[in-house]
């Protein structure tokens, strides 16, 4: 039995469609692998750049200095030696960072 015209042409969308849809995961899959490397990326620069710090004082007081720049205020709860007053902000309005309710 042979395929008529109607049927072939909906049997090839379907396969678009497959195509199209493994497509999209091979794309997502990249981004998540660029994404991750690029975090990576930036955890093992951080743990350098604190290391030299610790050993070097001029290198410390550069990095101080540009945190002091560059570090927006919401941020700055994770250099605690910088900003000791800093609170890590709650991640929901009307409540404070200790998890209690705001007046």
């Amino acid at each position: 039995m042979t395929e008529t015209p109607e049927q072939r042409v909906a049997e090839l969308e379907k396969r678009i469609a497959v195509l199209n849809n493994r497509r999209q995961l091979l794309l997502a899959r990249n981004q998540t692998r660029q994404r991750k490397d690029r975090t990576r990326r930036a955890i093992v620069l951080g743990q350098l750049i604190l290391k030299q710090a610790g050993k070097d004082p001029a290198f410390n007081k550069l990095i101080a200095a540009l945190l002091r720049e560059g570090v927006e205020e919401n941020q700055r709860y994770l250099f605690p030696a910088l900003w000791p007053e800093a609170v890590r902000p709650s991640g929901r309005k009307g409540q404070q960072s200790d998890g209690q309710e705001a007046n």
